[in-house]
């Protein structure tokens, strides 16, 4: 799901045999938008990667509830103090979540906190039905315009990077999960070898941002 509303994010539904999780909200909420959403059998939950994608999830936790209220709403510790609001549905968690549980040949959707763009950033992995792990990054990890390297930022309209030390803090927090796709917070999309697209990015971000390339400057 994507527009123009807001910052032009791409909401991710993953839909699994245990429910499904909407991975960031679309910054605009219809009826059209929300009849989508429940003909995909509605949602189990929603996760935020980072505060700048906090916007509408309450509204989209109570469009896509029921009779038991609205769908818990996931958010970061590190990063709960942005909240604007905390209804009863929200559910702040620390160091790794999983928000969709495995069954029988449908493996656990999990979620951790490698930080940097955000102190709690938010990534989330899961296999898709090839078999093949996917990560889902939001502005963690964002994937450069050839699609063969990544880079980390703290803010992408502002072109301001994060250190050499934090690249290479998150690739190493990202080594937990095999994940051969990677999705970012808009189109970009790696589509395979992401773990080593990752590391060799952070390399190049850490020999670039701590000066040892500066001869070629």
């Amino acid at each position: 799901m994507s527009g123009g509303v807001g910052i032009g994010q791409h909401a991710k539904i993953l839909v699994t045999e245990a429910g499904n999780l909407m991975v960031d909200v679309p910054a605009y909420i219809d009826r059209a938008a929300v009849d989508a959403v429940m003909r995909l059998g509605g949602l189990a939950g929603i996760i935020a990667s980072h505060p700048h994608m906090y916007g509408a999830q309450s509204a989209w936790a109570e469009a896509c509830g029921g009779a038991d209220g609205p769908v818990p709403v996931y958010i970061s510790e590190p990063d709960a103090g942005w909240l604007a609001r905390r209804p009863a549905n929200t559910i702040v968690w620390s160091d790794s979540l999983t928000p969709l549980p495995g069954l029988p040949g449908s493996p656990a959707v999990t979620a951790s906190q490698p930080g940097g763009h955000f102190p709690g950033s938010v990534v989330v992995h899961f296999t898709g039905q090839d078999g093949v792990g996917v990560l889902l990054a939001g502005d963690t990890v964002g994937v450069a315009r050839d699609r063969k390297w990544a880079t980390f930022m703290r803010s992408f309209p502002n072109y301001l990077p994060l250190s050499g030390a934090v690249a290479e803090r998150i690739a190493g927090h990202l080594d937990r999960y095999d994940y051969e796709r990677l999705y970012d917070n808009f189109s970009g999309v790696i589509a395979s070898e992401a773990s080593a697209v990752v590391h060799r990015s952070a390399r190049r971000h850490a020999d670039w941002a701590e000066g040892r390339m500066d001869h070629l400057t």
